[in-house]
């Protein structure tokens, strides 16, 4: 995902504006969550520094199997690596209590970079909505699909659509690519932008 950042202490009017305009009803009867950009293998780090202060933060993540530096027997023993389900980010909810004080800044949090901007360059927010969407779709590649559903195979190129957003906000994304273990990356034009999402087969369908 191309990211533009800058930093977050030059945002700090700009959302706080942004948050103040929010109905307090509906889609953002919470409030919502911007994307930071942060540096691979730190998303954890990142998200634990954030809680301390007093955010919400998550990382839509699943697990994979990847080979390990160690050997055993002439061959690399494997180990469990959780991998991001939007690579290079993390979600931080803004507080109430930030409206009428700054942001939190990524200053003295290791890894973080800025925040990840919509096409327009503003800082990229989403709702509660998306947020169910994007915990929906973690929650499935972390499960093991029902027993008996055929096995499905998709091609770089196919039109397809989440099965999680049963709302169709996303609309139709496309296949990119075939990820690590049976994952397939699609490319969404939501979220203000152009995201690339991992999931896993039995996630998707064509349209």
């Amino acid at each position: 995902m191309n990211m533009a950042v800058r930093p977050i202490e030059s945002d700090v009017q700009a959302l706080v504006a942004k948050a103040e305009e929010l109905p307090r009803s509906g889609e953002f009867q919470l409030l919502p969550y911007y994307l930071l950009a942060v540096r691979s293998w730190k998303e954890l780090d990142v998200v634990d520094s954030y809680r301390r202060r007093g955010f919400r933060a998550f990382w839509p993540n699943y697990q994979v199997m990847k080979p390990s530096r160690v050997v055993s027997n002439g061959r690399r023993a494997l180990c469990h690596r959780r991998v991001g389900i939007i690579a290079g980010c993390v979600f931080v909810q803004l507080r109430q209590s930030d409206h009428a004080s700054p942001l939190p800044m990524a200053d003295g949090i290791l890894g973080a970079f800025g925040p990840i901007r919509s096409h327009n360059g503003e800082p990229l927010w989403i709702g509660d909505a998306d947020v169910r969407i994007i915990k929906l779709i973690e929650a499935g590649l972390n499960t093991p699909p029902a027993p008996g559903l055929p096995a499905k195979t998709f091609k770089a190129g196919e039109k397809v659509r989440f099965v999680d957003d049963v709302e169709a906000r996303w609309g139709a994304g496309v296949v990119v690519r075939l990820a690590l273990q049976g994952r397939i990356v699609v490319e969404i034009d939501a979220m203000g932008r152009k995201t690339e999402i991992t999931v896993a087969a039995h996630q998707i369908e064509r349209t």
